[in-house]
């Protein structure tokens, strides 16, 4: 379905002789990686269209949350085989990136708009009860000062998954999180790198 949607995607272009610029964003498990991963690089490729790759992370935000604040078993089924896929896990993830005290980037350089016009306090999270009202009839200083009084930014900054959810972004975080999914690969015996 991705691989015929690009392909269509690519037409479209081409037809409409539009200057678009596509990027694939491959996002990492630890069973897609190898020769699956080269595969869409070369697909990418093929289609002129751009190709990047990282980390897949466990989301919603809420979630990450809920295994730094309790534990894995804190999770439904569904959600505990997805962690099980993790190259990086947000426990690990969060070990590395909670030494760093930096601000956040997201809430500080980022709006996120839902569908229907309603600001979320971030891209990484999914309930309503983050939601911080329509991005339309609230002034950017007062989201702003929503986002920075907003409990769950502090939670989330507390564990360290803001930066990780960014991957490490101006610090050595990024250095870190990539040495131990290399290690996570090679205990998988997965012998495989990225770029």
């Amino acid at each position: 379905m991705v691989k015929s949607n690009l392909y269509r995607l690519r037409s479209m272009i081409n037809r409409l002789k539009s200057r678009t610029r596509v990027t694939v964003f491959y996002h990492q498990y630890l069973h897609n990686m190898g020769e699956e991963m080269e595969q869409m690089r070369q697909l990418c490729s093929e289609l002129d269209m751009g190709f990047e790759s990282a980390w897949a992370h466990l989301m919603p935000l809420e979630k990450s949350v809920l295994i730094c604040e309790e534990s894995v078993d804190s999770l439904n089924e569904e959600d505990r085989f997805i962690y099980e896929l993790l190259v990086l896990k947000p426990d690990k993830a969060s070990e590395i990136c909670r030494e760093y005290t930096v601000p956040c980037p997201l809430r500080d350089n980022q709006t996120a708009i839902n569908f229907d016009g309603t600001a979320a306090l971030c891209c990484g999270v999914y309930e309503p009860e983050h939601f911080l009202g329509n991005f339309l009839d609230i002034p950017y200083a007062e989201l702003q000062d929503l986002k920075h009084d907003n409990p769950m930014c502090k939670t989330c900054m507390k564990h360290g998954l803001h930066l990780s959810g960014v991957y490490g972004q101006g610090t050595t975080a990024g250095q870190r999180m990539d040495a131990a999914a290399d290690r996570q690969l090679r205990a998988a015996n997965l012998d495989v790198w990225t770029d």
